[in-house]
């Protein structure tokens, strides 16, 4: 649990950075790594996480406690970092 709220906090720090910025990313390869305490998500899972948190009600008001820009932020930001998984390199 620490670390999933250490992963948030991490990114309100950088959230004027960029989705794509690479410290962004490396946020949400811990982030990936997180979830895999829990279980192994395969990019389409990824993906979709990243859709749902800006999609769902309840999860994008969640995130726009912590920031107004955050659910659509963390999106894009997931999205970034599946097509890097996708094509074997950082997009």
């Amino acid at each position: 649990m620490d670390e999933g709220k250490a992963i948030h906090v991490n990114l309100l720090d950088v959230l004027d950075q960029g989705p794509a910025s690479p410290e962004v990313q490396a946020i949400i390869a811990r982030w990936h790594e997180h979830l895999r305490y829990f279980y192994e998500p395969s990019v389409d899972r990824l993906r979709g996480l990243g859709d749902m948190y800006a999609v769902n009600q309840d999860f994008a008001a969640t995130y726009r406690k912590m920031h107004p820009d955050m659910p659509e932020f963390l999106r894009e930001a997931i999205r970034h970092y599946t097509r890097g998984l996708e094509t074997g390199e950082p997009d």
